[in-house]
């Protein structure tokens, strides 16, 4: 409905020139921001993986990085290491990975997914 008499008008107006727009993540967008995508083989070429280092799943499962891509090894299983998450679960579907590995960096696990958060600020 629109208002036609001009006193509501008039107020109506007022309040609207009053109006002060609160512009805030919503409005940026800021949630649809994504993160840089980084790969397997640029952390390793930076030293933030290494290659025949172990990752461990969160179960204490344990796989060996074998190659820059990502592949991993595990009771003699080669594949990704999103499909040697969930076999580690007993899954057949992939999974995460960056949910579920850790690696050892002194003596303290971290997940892989730190690691390349870590990796991103340096980009």
């Amino acid at each position: 409905m629109i208002e036609q008499d001009p006193y509501y008008i008039k107020h109506g107006e007022k309040r609207l020139e009053q109006v002060v727009p609160e512009i805030g993540d919503v409005e940026k967008a800021v949630f649809d921001i994504k993160p840089i995508k980084v790969s397997v083989v640029q952390m390793v070429e930076n030293s933030y993986l290494f290659l025949g280092e172990t990752f461990f799943h969160k179960n204490g499962e344990q796989a060996k990085l074998v190659n820059e891509k990502g592949i991993l090894s595990y009771k003699g299983i080669e594949a990704s290491m999103h499909e040697i998450a969930a076999k580690m679960m007993n899954g057949n579907r992939r999974v995460n990975a960056f949910d579920y590995l850790f690696v050892s960096r002194g003596g303290v696990l971290v997940s892989i997914a730190e690691v390349r958060d870590k990796f991103r600020q340096t980009i």
